[in-house]
């Protein structure tokens, strides 16, 4: 997962899924994309699974956190969500049942913007990913540059485009998104403060887009979606996917991020969350 690419698959095929914090989990034998993003998460059917995965992989010699306690509500995250999305969202988590024994569990919920207003040297949301995707194409073309040259592989339309977007990143912009990662890495550990607290978000902007949907709708979508993922992306904090919903029959995911090395115990919250909240498809089901 360098750009959401455990987080987007898992919401929209209705597993669970788990990016860990940056270098938690060893990376030694892969092909780095952008190694100030890349992570090696995993996807399970069930919460117990994924949980178990983590004992497995995580570093232990880097664990330190509290149990949840306290949960956040990023407005402006869900605010990149498509309507119903959101609807399907808080339906799941507002059951008159449920959602009390969750508030007893970890409180109530307290509405919060992940990018402050009025703060001029981090900006909005649509700012972070502008830094996002910059840093990111920088280290890839930092990867891949010289044999990208060399090989000339007939890319896709939009892989062409973005590798020919990447050739042409200066220093001085990769050294400008380089200050604003900081300033949201500063942010989002304030934020996340104190120990225990975790911040929901859609996963994705809505579930997974139909094959013929018109480009313009599709590149839109994929900005959005790369809008929510490099929240946690950009301050290298783990993310967990919970199936919480769908929409049409197809499935929605509840991101659940929390504060640097608290992997762990994100990994417990998500077991609490699979015995209160409905989850995708029915713990009923034999889908």
């Amino acid at each position: 997962d360098t750009g959401g690419s455990i987080r987007v698959p898992a919401s929209y095929c209705g597993l669970c899924g788990f990016r860990p914090t940056h270098g938690r989990v060893s990376m030694e034998g892969s092909r780095p994309l952008a190694p100030s993003f890349d992570t090696c998460g995993w996807f399970t059917r069930d919460m117990a699974l994924l949980e178990r995965v983590g004992r497995v992989l995580l570093d232990s010699n880097t664990a330190g956190a509290a149990p949840v306690q306290k949960w956040l509500v990023a407005t402006d995250a869900f605010a990149l969500a498509d309507k119903s999305t959101v609807s399907a969202i808080y339906a799941g988590m507002s059951d008159g049942a449920a959602f009390a024994e969750l508030c007893q569990a970890v409180g109530k919920p307290i509405e919060v913007k992940v990018a402050p207003e009025g703060d001029p040297a981090i900006g909005d949301l649509n700012e972070w990913l502008t830094a996002f995707r910059v840093l990111q194409a920088w280290e890839v073309w930092e990867c891949h540059g010289e044999w990208v040259q060399k090989a000339k592989p007939n890319f896709g339309p939009g892989i062409n485009d973005r590798f020919q977007m990447a050739s042409e990143i200066t220093a001085e912009q990769r050294a400008a998104a380089a200050d604003v990662r900081r300033q949201i890495s500063t942010q989002m550990d304030a934020l996340l403060a104190p120990a225990g607290t975790v911040l929901l978000v859609p996963s994705t902007p809505g579930p997974g887009p139909m094959l013929d949907t018109p480009q313009d709708e599709l590149n839109d979508f994929r900005m959005r979606a790369l809008t929510l993922t490099s929240i946690a992306g950009l301050a290298g904090l783990p993310q967990l996917n919970f199936p919480l919903a769908s929409e049409d029959g197809a499935p929605i995911g509840l991101g659940v991020i929390g504060a640097r090395g608290m992997d762990e115990e994100l990994l417990k919250f998500g077991l609490v969350l699979e015995k209160i909240l409905p989850m995708y498809p029915s713990r009923n089901s034999k889908a």
